[in-house]
């Protein structure tokens, strides 16, 4: 109407009019949004008022639909938990625990480090996803040894609570958890490791248990004659997010480490029994080829004792103490992330199990004290090496452990070192205590 009657004014002639505009954003009780706007034209002259009212609908929130700032409110709230964007879960090391096992001994350590870690892993369990917990083996510092039975009870009550809260776990034998030291055979482990975490645990079977209890499911097999019940090499299966795992757990085993004169006169048969089984390294070596193959769908973790040394350090003329140091026994102050050296053991299960076999991706060791990683590359397939051992640092280690963070979406891994505590927790936040990795590549 306005633009028709000026168009049809004469020049001599203007008309006189006066405007109004308001305009308003209403809101419903039912989350809808409304504007509404009112435009009034007075014409002076003629004597009359046009009033134009418009109302446009801004859409209605969903009922379980939530405002920007309503989800930033809830994202501070809950940042430690994983985002249906990514498909992140975790993974636990522990790390040689001997010196916690053995409270009062000579390294100082305490159970309580032992029993914060295992707090840890179950009050976060859910927030993280936590998937799986590895022991890097060496439980306990003297195995089988007589008189330190209360070393193994010690170690038990804190796995115990894996065990019952049903949190998927496998434990790697070091050479301390044998008797004698670093010795694979001859019963080595069947008093304190195999009493304990032997096949029948796991099966739900006697001898320990009187009455038969559910096979827990994450677990496979272990390597051994038919009904045996030693555990010393067995694996396990799990899956997350559709990716199917089977970690693969190998006893120490390794050739020129220890010689018959370093038993200790009550070591049985110290005088002929051999530190190292060329026997046993073969036959297992066989049987983890024939599992890892028949499993050919699934991604593959090899966690044994020994396998890699911590950052490849710098020749030991003096001047270099310090850098060196600060890879093993001086925490926190890493001054770069280059690769370790495999050990003799490890280097073995490298060039017999993990390089055949395209879908072995990781391996995870201890024993050595300090931090170290490790790529190899063959024909496109990629292995990556890890080592994480505290127990040479202040304390036996101070309650140290190792957490991976599995990344689907992004196809990372992110290694950090942490220390759990009743109140806030420690971390290193050094080059090779905090870093990323591609996950498979």
């Amino acid at each position: 109407m306005y633009e028709q009657d000026r168009e049809n004014q004469t020049p001599n002639k203007v008309r006189k009019f006066k405007k109004t505009n308001k305009m308003k954003i209403l809101k419903t009780k039912n989350g809808c949004n409304y504007l509404w706007f009112k435009k009034t034209l007075s014409f002076l002259a003629k004597g009359f008022t046009v009033t134009m009212l418009l109302v446009l609908s801004l859409g209605c929130k969903k009922a379980n639909e939530t405002s920007q700032s309503d989800q930033e409110a809830a994202s501070v709230k809950t940042s430690s938990s994983k985002t249906s964007a990514d498909e992140t879960w975790y993974m636990a090391i522990l790390p040689d625990t001997q010196y916690y096992t053995d409270p009062g001994g000579s390294h100082n350590g305490t159970m309580q480090m032992f029993t914060n870690q295992i707090d840890w892993i179950l009050d976060n369990r859910t927030s993280l996803n936590i998937q799986y917990v590895a022991h890097l083996g060496d439980i306990t510092d003297e195995g089988d040894r007589s008189g330190y039975d209360f070393q193994w009870t010690n170690a038990n009550n804190q796995i115990s609570r894996l065990h019952d809260a049903n949190m998927p776990y496998g434990l790697a034998v070091g050479n301390h958890d044998q008797w004698c030291n670093g010795d694979p055979g001859s019963g080595a482990t069947n008093n304190g490791y195999g009493t304990r975490f032997g096949k029948d645990r796991f099966e739900g079977t006697a001898p320990y248990y009187s009455t038969p209890q559910p096979r827990k499911a994450w677990y496979g097999a272990n390597y051994t004659t038919v009904g045996s019940n030693n555990n010393d090499n067995h694996y396990d299966l799990f899956t997350v997010f559709g990716q199917k795992y089977l970690v693969m757990y190998i006893e120490y085993n390794e050739q020129g480490s220890l010689t018959n004169s370093d038993y200790p006169p009550d070591c049985p048969n110290s005088s002929s029994v051999s530190p190292y089984s060329s026997t046993i390294e073969s036959n297992v070596t066989a049987w983890a080829n024939t599992i890892i193959q028949a499993n050919s769908d699934r991604k593959v973790i090899i966690v044994s004792h020994s396998v890699l040394s911590p950052h490849k350090l710098l020749p030991d003329d003096g001047t270099n103490a310090i850098h060196n140091s600060k890879h093993r026994t001086i925490s926190g102050q890493a001054p770069d992330n280059s690769y370790g050296n495999f050990t003799t053991q490890g280097q073995k299960l490298y060039d017999l199990i993990a390089k055949p076999n395209q879908n072995v991706f990781m391996m995870l060791g201890g024993h050595i004290t300090g931090e170290g990683y490790r790529v190899e590359t063959q024909n496109g397939h990629v292995v990556k090496a890890f080592v994480s051992d505290y127990q040479g640092r202040s304390y036996g280690g101070n309650g140290y452990m190792r957490i991976l963070k599995f990344n689907k979406t992004t196809g990372t891994i992110e290694i950090r070192s942490i220390q759990p505590l009743p109140g806030t927790n420690g971390e290193e936040l050094d080059a090779d205590s905090k870093f990323t990795v591609s996950m498979y590549n």
